[in-house]
């Protein structure tokens, strides 16, 4: 065999065989080789592959190489491709493409890479844009004037996230109780338990080529704190073309006891914008469509903005009970244990930054949320960006436990419906019927005919809501029987007689004398009157 036909079947054994990156281009590089290295090598490659040589001809490098029949394209195009149409309507390799769920819209995207300044190809598909602590990843956002990526964190770190339940919670912010994640630092944190994706609502772009898609990613799990546990439900959503993603953090008691001073900070623990690793962080609110830089520290404030070279972030909340800090690297501490009442206003220098939200005390089954929006771009978009931002504050029903609630309203426009008393959002009964059909009505089967609510009872005759009952002087069913005069209960002795005595026969007398004794005349008879 010559050795332009051994290079032939090296290209072609390389191209059907996972070789490592390294033996692939050594073997690619096998003519650079002295004659003498060439029969090692050769001798090699008869150890590895000896049963691919009896497998290969010229004849089938050929073919291979050779243009395809439509009949042999994959659902994506490719040549003798196997990616194939899957349950869902996608087009995708098995197990393969779309291993992951990564966020990009061309105008953000949420890890992969490491780096600033850097274009597509440096992104790699190794990561979900979630990571296992229910956290974004690093965020890029696409600079169209430089034509390149810019990182908004530093290094390659996620976003930071903090909880703490317990302690005293009289003022609204503190650092009281017990935490998750306290004590995040350069980019480490605690996984969820029993971490979840939801990504039915995701949609890949690419699907037979890439994992990078937009649309919803929910991610579920479980932290446990001091002996309680809370779900913890970050639901993100970055659409098509925006330049902002929303997040809806929603936390549940499934502890079984009572959860107080339930408190969450979202943020970075060491910040990037740009080509900078010292922006200008700012605080203040979001109003009329434009940020608004506090005038004193102890103001309220809703948004963060970050900028520097050019490049900007905007970190804001819509809901209520929320506040804001920021502060020095590089700890995600150091902005935790920050009152934003008395944090600076602005700070331009390697720092961190959070939005601190005060969720409502949480029953066991309990559920508080907040809504945050985290959006980038250069420096001159950010004003526009910052009006749709505000847009997709929609108003409507901020509370969860009403039937019309609305996960992106934060403000209460007062079209909030509940449901009735026993009932849910259907009008589906949610607690028992009673025996008159009455949702969570009192009634029962009861008498001794078992009819809803009856009172029957079983008279003294055995009949089932009769009419009998004991009576008379024998306390007897349906008796009439009394005393008479002899004191004998249904004795038949009476009152007679002309002195009306039981059962008397004494008679008045000719002389009129009530049981006397005179005869026929009463003259003869001194006792016919008496005397």
């Amino acid at each position: 065999m010559s050795f332009r036909l051994f290079n032939i079947l090296i290209s072609t054994i390389i191209s059907k065989i996972n070789f490592s990156k390294e033996i692939s281009t050594m073997l690619r590089s096998f003519s650079i080789f002295s004659k003498k290295a060439q029969i090692y090598l050769f001798g090699l490659l008869l150890l590895l592959i000896p049963a691919s040589l009896h497998a290969l001809n010229q004849d089938d490098v050929l073919i291979k190489q050779s243009e395809c029949e439509e009949s042999e394209r994959d659902c994506a195009g490719k040549c003798f491709g196997v990616a194939q149409i899957q349950s869902d309507g996608q087009c995708r390799i098995i197990n393969d493409r779309n291993s992951y769920s990564i966020f990009d819209n061309g105008s953000l995207r949420f890890g992969n890479a490491y780096g600033t300044g850097i274009t597509e190809s440096s992104f790699n598909e190794t990561e979900n844009s979630v990571q296992d602590d229910g956290n974004l990843r690093q965020p890029y956002y696409w600079d169209e004037s430089a034509n390149v990526w810019y990182k908004l964190t530093y290094s390659n770190f996620a976003l930071n996230n903090t909880i703490g339940i317990g302690g005293n919670g009289d003022n609204e912010w503190n650092i009281n109780g017990s935490f998750y994640n306290m004590d995040a630092a350069w980019g480490s944190y605690t996984p969820l338990q029993n971490h979840q994706l939801d990504l039915s609502g995701f949609t890949y772009t690419d699907p037979a080529n890439s994992d990078v898609g937009t649309g919803t990613i929910i991610s579920t799990g479980i932290v446990s704190i001091d002996g309680h546990d809370l779900e913890v439900e970050n639901t993100y959503v970055l659409d098509e073309g925006s330049s902002f993603i929303k997040v809806i953090t929603q936390l549940t008691n499934i502890s079984g006891s009572d959860i107080e001073n339930v408190r969450y900070w979202t943020g970075t623990g060491d910040d990037w914008v740009g080509t900078s690793d010292g922006p200008t962080e700012t605080r203040g609110n979001i109003v009329d469509g434009e940020f608004v830089a506090l005038s004193s520290t102890d103001q309220s404030s809703n948004a963060i903005k970050i900028e520097s070279s050019g490049s900007g972030v905007l970190f804001f909340s819509t809901s209520e009970n929320v506040g804001t800090a920021i502060g020095s690297c590089c700890s995600f501490q150091n902005v935790v244990t920050q009152d934003p009442s008395s944090s600076q206003i602005s700070l331009t220098n390697d720092g961190s930054y959070t939005i601190f939200k005060r969720f409502d005390d949480l029953a066991h089954g309990e559920r508080d949320s907040f809504e945050w929006f985290y959006a980038a771009g250069e420096i001159g978009d950010l004003g526009e960006i910052i009006e749709e931002v505000e847009e997709a504050a929609e108003p409507g029903c901020p509370d969860i436990n009403a039937c019309n609630y609305s996960p992106s309203a934060e403000e209460d426009d007062g079209t909030c419906v509940y449901a009735e008393e026993n009932f849910d959002c259907d009008g589906h009964c949610t607690v028992d019927t009673d025996c008159n059909g009455d949702c969570g009505g009192d009634a029962v089967l009861s008498g001794c005919d078992n009819v809803c609510n009856s009172t029957a009872v079983v008279d003294c005759a055995g009949e089932c809501d009769g009419d009998s009952v004991l009576s008379g002087c024998d306390n007897a069913c349906n008796s009439t029987a009394v005393v008479d005069c002899a004191g004998d209960c249904g004795g038949d002795a009476v009152l007679s007689g002309c002195d009306n005595t039981c059962n008397s026969t004494a008679a008045v007398d000719d002389c009129g004398v009530c049981d006397g004794s005179c005869g026929n005349s009463c003259d003869s008879h001194d006792d016919c009157y008496g005397e």
